[in-house]
Order: C-alpha cells, then sequence, then structure tokens
C-alpha cells in the first residue's frame, strides 16, 4: 500500500519549451473536512 496518491497529469509543456511527457503528481493529504467543509484535524 502506498503511503500517497498520484494524479496524472499528461504531458506539460514546460517553460523552456520542451515536453514533460507522462507526468504525475504525488501527494499526500492530512485531516479530514468536517460537515462545513472546513479542515478538521
Amino acid at each position: 500500500m502506498l503511503d500517497y496518491e498520484k494524479f496524472k497529469l499528461g504531458n506539460i509543456k514546460l517553460l523552456s519549451g520542451k515536453i514533460l511527457k507522462s507526468a504525475e503528481l504525488a501527494y499526500k493529504t492530512y485531516g479530514k473536512l468536517n460537515k462545513n467543509s472546513s479542515t478538521k484535524y
């Protein structure tokens, strides 16, 4: 089991003009949202 989630971004064009192929963003969330949609720790 991974300690993080991944989101596939696809191909990203960098400021240099080069293409970063099949980019992914790895992230981890902390806490839970309460019924007011604000963060509850």
